[in-house]
């Protein structure tokens, strides 16, 4: 076993650091950074700043490289210096110390080792001590604080990168709840738009057509008043309207009893199709667009089992197309909406 003393380097003792030295090239975990020589006769250590992190802290009160140097200067270790064209067995990175009696299994030769005396500071060492101060190493004071600082770095623009992703949500959520305003806004303007036009087209009815108010009155009367200026039919006209505004099958159906003729309502297409079945009409007035069941579906069914009843559509879609689309479906004639007491009077004089 190796003898040691502290605050003395006298004969028959090891210096504390040269066992402690030992002992650290000893150890097997280090030696990927720390280790001797392939001969045995020097130490390597391989990582200058993992040495100062790592393995120094855990053997001396310091994590200074510069330190750990100078205390082999005063041991008398010096730096090994291979020729420039020689094969490198490390990196440059790599310091490799050798002394002569510091040699791998020679604990024996440990006493030898003693601390030069104070004086003039041989050239190597000066060299050693100088080259060391010029080598990159780390300081464990600074390593920590820079790793923080980093960490923190990160730790902010991953933050920042994640404030950012939310605002980007947030924009185009508000930007869809925005077109959403806009337009629900814009259908309630044409709602709005709709009603004030069917209201002018209520007043400009009744307007134009003083008997309905004779015949909420004196039906009678106003029968006899329309009859005498009609067609003079011999029986009543039996009418079939389908139409799903509920403002336009009231004022047809007025202006229709007005006349003389007498009818069956219809909401749509299906219900339509169902009175069909049930009773047999002079002539149908068909709307378009229905729920359930739309006109032209609705007269392509009624076609194939009666081909003969007049079926006119009643719609404000009269282009070119939409009347081949009509005529093609089998509707017998078009009757423009809207359409006034004279319109009606012809289209029901020409059927």
């Amino acid at each position: 076993s190796l003898k040691s003393t502290k605050g003395t380097d006298g004969a028959g003792s090891v210096p504390e650091f040269i066992q402690k030295l030992f002992r650290m090239l000893e150890n097997k975990a280090f030696k990927n950074t720390f280790c001797w020589g392939p001969t045995g006769k020097t130490f390597i250590v391989k990582d200058t700043n993992e040495f100062s992190k790592t393995i120094l802290p855990k053997h001396f009160k310091h994590c200074n490289f510069a330190s750990f140097v100078r205390q082999l200067n005063k041991y008398d270790f010096h730096k090994v210096r291979n020729a420039e064209d020689a094969p490198k067995s490390y990196s440059d990175q790599a310091w490799e110390f050798v002394h002569p009696k510091f040699i791998r299994d020679r604990k024996d030769l440990l006493e030898e080792i003693r601390r030069k005396t104070p004086g003039k500071q041989k050239k190597d060492d000066m060299y050693n001590e100088s080259e060391v101060l010029h080598t990159p190493v780390e300081s464990c004071s600074v390593v920590d604080p820079i790793r923080n600082v980093k960490e923190m770095m990160a730790g902010l623009q991953s933050q920042i990168k994640q404030l950012e992703q939310s605002r980007t949500e947030l924009e185009t959520t508000l930007e869809k709840r925005q077109h959403m305003d806009r337009t629900l806004l814009n259908e309630f303007m044409q709602l709005n738009e709709n009603m004030a036009a069917k209201d002018t087209l209520i007043q400009q009815f009744l307007q134009q057509t003083p008997s309905i108010r004779l015949t909420l009155t004196q039906p009678s009367q106003a029968l006899e008043t329309v009859q005498q200026k009609g067609p003079g039919w011999t029986v009543p006209p039996r009418i079939l309207l389908v139409d799903d505004d509920s403002v336009y099958r009231d004022i047809s159906g007025r202006l229709l009893q007005v006349i003389g003729c007498t009818i069956d309502l219809a909401k749509d297409g299906v219900e339509a199709i169902g009175k069909m079945g049930a009773e047999k009409y002079d002539l149908i007035l068909m709307d378009i667009v229905m729920p359930n069941l739309d006109g032209i579906s609705a007269t392509r069914n009624i076609r194939q089992y009666d081909a003969l009843t007049p079926i006119i559509s009643m719609t404000s879609n009269f282009t070119d197309s939409d009347i081949m689309q009509y005529i093609g479906s089998g509707m017998t004639d078009i009757l423009p909406k809207p359409f006034s007491k004279r319109t009606l009077y012809s289209m029901l004089e020409k059927y």
